[in-house]
């Protein structure tokens, strides 16, 4: 009997033959998603601007009306906003949220540009995309951030199944040990009366009432209240000293970019995308013309202007690099301070441009002036800069 009631007791206290393929195969799936989701994530590389998120395009739109205002280089305004990126529908709609955008927070200039942009491309700006067509495909970067999300999810409805079905498990088996689950199949066997005095009990009585008497002493000692917990050590005061906050790090050179400007190139404007080793896009820099003494060819130019565009930051950062007869012209020097910060051309110079996770540090390699203009070093001959970006760390 006794042998018996222990059987049934240990039955009564294992799994289920279901539960452990259940548990496994959950298991499973969470390590899946965890290897696909973690360890090796999916990477998209070579995406263009029609791919990038709402606000992606949004910033994408942004810097090139800002670009097209400093340079107004058409021909570079239609290859970064070319059909195959921004279909008509989605550029109008693109080009209208953003002007209502710089229209509701008073950036008169931003919408300025906007709209120059706009006549330039031959573009009427549609309805906000806030209310896009219904009809209207969907990019695929955002196909692919939904689908994750979906799969996000279900992998942890999954988990916290698993969780649940493990932590019901536990008290399950924490309840059938306290209550005696696990011996006679749930319900304890009485303590049996002793032997009376002078006689000696059966081997099989010693034994009944020995585990009666463990039994007994066991809730006991589960019943018995605690006994009084030792003084509480008084809390101490602990001071967080602030950490002192030191100069800004930055990565390694993310590239090396040097352009040269002769005498004659009238259409002089270079710009260069910022890149990590991984290609992902943070943000464009560049060199072009600013300012000319003659509307003729060849351009006797005077300024030249490096710029750097953070996609962090929405801003372009503008210097203007003066020949020495426009330094020294307080009418050339006027006319050029609204472009940026003016600084003398000279060689070997370096020159930092700073947005809010990019560096741009130029350095001037060579400087040449021309003696055809109105007076000595009035324009360039020759300057070749050299950029080097970095991001903050």
């Amino acid at each position: 009997m006794r042998l018996e009631a222990r059987r049934a007791g240990g039955k009564g206290g294992s799994l289920p033959r279901w539960l452990l393929p259940l548990i496994t195969g959950i298991l499973g799936l969470a390590l899946g998603l965890t290897y696909a989701w973690v360890i090796s994530p999916v990477q998209y590389t070579n995406a263009h601007p029609g791919q990038l998120s709402p606000s992606g395009q949004e910033q994408w739109i942004t810097m090139t009306a800002d670009s097209y205002s400093l340079n107004q280089d058409l021909d570079l305004a239609r290859r970064r906003l070319q059909p195959q990126f921004f279909a008509p529908d989605e550029l109008a709609a693109l080009l209208g949220q953003e002007i209502v955008t710089a229209q509701q927070s008073g950036d008169l200039a931003a919408e300025q540009r906007l709209q120059a942009l706009a006549q330039a491309l031959a573009v009427q700006p549609g309805s906000p995309a806030g209310q896009p067509d219904a009809a209207a495909p969907v990019p695929q970067g955002e196909t692919g951030n939904r689908l994750g999300s979906l799969l996000m999810l279900c992998g942890g409805g999954l988990l916290a199944i698993l969780l649940l079905g493990v932590a019901a498990v536990a008290i399950t088996r924490v309840r059938q040990a306290q209550s005696g689950g696990f011996r006679g199949g749930g319900q304890r066997p009485a303590s049996p009366a002793r032997a009376p005095k002078g006689e000696k009990a059966s081997a099989p009585a010693r034994d009944e009432a020995n585990e009666g008497d463990a039994d007994e002493a066991l809730d006991r000692f589960m019943d018995e209240p605690e006994g009084d917990e030792e003084a509480e050590e008084p809390a101490r005061e602990v001071q967080f000293v602030p950490l002192e906050t030191g100069p800004a790090r930055y990565s390694p050179a993310l590239g090396e970019f040097v352009t040269r400007y002769n005498y004659g190139d009238d259409g002089y404007d270079m710009s260069f995308s910022i890149e990590t080793s991984q290609t992902e896009f943070l943000g464009e820099c560049g060199v072009g013309i600013s300012d000319t003494l003659n509307d003729g060819s060849p351009q006797q130019v005077s300024a030249f202007e490096i710029w750097l565009f953070d996609k962090d930051d929405i801003r372009t950062v503008t210097k203007v690099l003066l020949s020495e007869y426009a330094w020294n012209s307080e009418e050339l020097r006027s006319r050029l301070t609204p472009k940026g910060e003016l600084i003398l051309a000279r060689e070997g110079d370096t020159i930092d441009l700073e947005t809010k996770s990019l560096r741009v540090r130029a350095r001037i390699r060579e400087v040449e002036y021309g003696n055809n203009g109105p007076a000595d070093s009035a324009y360039f001959e020759r300057l070749v800069v050299e950029l080097t970006p970095q991001q903050k760390g």
